[in-house]
């Protein structure tokens, strides 16, 4: 080797040992995310202004629906009950008015509890979301694993039981669901508790964060977390349904398309045991298509929780969106409306940038 080369050779390594490490990019643009938020205000203006019509176009009054006997008996009555809600202006007019409050951060007042709806919504979310955070907690403890045995036994008996049971999980309706548990596990057996997030005359624990199970582990009382998880159990359990059968069926389709990859071949080639290729290699491969569909199913959650917070009295979001549709309480349908939209949004976001993450060769937005 001539002193050339050497020279050269040491300010090769020169260079190499004092260059700066290479940045890792964001999993995630500045310009998606841009973008993204300029697309949540369209959708949400879009949602008000569809949610707005069909409102106001079905033949009912809301006068009716909330004075009752005295919307028969007391003209006045109903005169000023649409006069303080501007029922009497026209469609345009109203709709600009909540948009010139939605503008300032108002909702506007809910006709049934005559409080802000930021302020009933505020209260009511923690309930749904500690309720939707436990069915996905189940659904992916339960439906991750059901579709690997089910790729796994491919067209053995097992996966066709699987497959059979994931659709019909797919297709009951959860409110029909949760009464049948209810008749069941309650009445008949009396393993769980009845409705309601509490015992009857139970006290709930100081209030963190909303949640009762996790507020009664921070301020330690736990035979309050006892209770809160009892009762948590059965309509999580009904609102996951839907999300195991789901990721049961997409989690087989994911493994059965890493296990045909060549890597996965070459590394069962190499002897390594059979635990470590499905831990490392074809879980690992899976895992951008559980994330996608988790995600749809915390999102489905919110949507079910209408009709099964229902059945089992309980006091979130969905309950709260259900009753305003049967009093027409307008400004609360409205203000549900756009925070589960809002939920929609976040949860797409949030998987968009969990993919990112996952697998370091995508760069969501480029």
């Amino acid at each position: 080797m001539t002193n050339a080369e050497k020279t050269d050779g040491r300010q090769t390594d020169g260079r190499r040992r004092g260059a700066l490490p290479r940045r890792r990019r964001s999993p995630i643009s500045v310009a998606f995310v841009v973008r993204r938020f300029l697309a949540t205000v369209v959708l949400c203006l879009a949602v008000t202004f569809v949610v707005f019509l069909l409102s106001n176009v079905i033949p009912a009054d809301p006068a009716s629906a909330n004075l009752g006997d005295a919307a028969r008996s007391d003209p006045e009555a109903v005169a000023a009950f649409r006069a303080k809600y501007h029922l009497d202006d026209g469609l345009l007019t109203q709709y600009g008015e909540f948009l010139q409050r939605l503008a300032h951060g108002d909702l506007g007042t809910s006709i049934q509890t005559q409080q802000p709806v930021l302020s009933d919504l505020a209260d009511r979310a923690p309930a749904t979301a500690e309720l939707a955070i436990a069915a996905v907690f189940m659904a992916v403890l339960v439906g991750v694993p059901l579709g690997m045995v089910s790729a796994l036994k491919r067209d053995r008996p097992a996966d066709h039981l699987l497959r059979t049971v994931s659709l019909t999980g797919m297709s009951v309706p959860a409110f029909w669901l949760g009464l049948l548990a209810l008749q069941l596990f309650y009445y008949r057996l009396g393993w769980v508790p009845g409705g309601g997030r509490l015992p009857v005359g139970g006290e709930p624990p100081p209030s963190v964060t909303g949640m009762y199970t996790l507020d009664a582990l921070l301020t330690g009382r736990l035979g309050t977390f006892t209770d809160a998880v009892h009762h948590l159990i059965l309509p999580a359990l009904i609102l996951a349904t839907p999300g195991i059968a789901l990721l049961t069926r997409f989690t087989r389709a994911a493994v059965l398309d890493v296990i045909s990859e060549d890597y996965v071949r070459a590394a069962t080639a190499k002897g390594l045991k059979r635990s470590t290729v499905l831990r490392r290699y074809v879980l690992r491969g899976a895992t951008p298509l559980v994330i996608t569909v988790s995600g749809l199913a915390l999102a489905n959650v919110f949507v079910a929780s209408v009709l099964v917070e229902q059945v089992f009295s309980w006091s979130g979001l969905g309950s709260y969106a259900y009753q305003s549709a049967v009093r027409l309480d307008f400004p609360a349908v409205m203000g549900a409306c756009l925070c589960i939209t809002l939920v929609y949004v976040t949860i797409n976001l949030v998987v968009d940038v969990l993919y990112g993450v996952v697998d370091p060769r995508i760069r969501v937005g480029s």
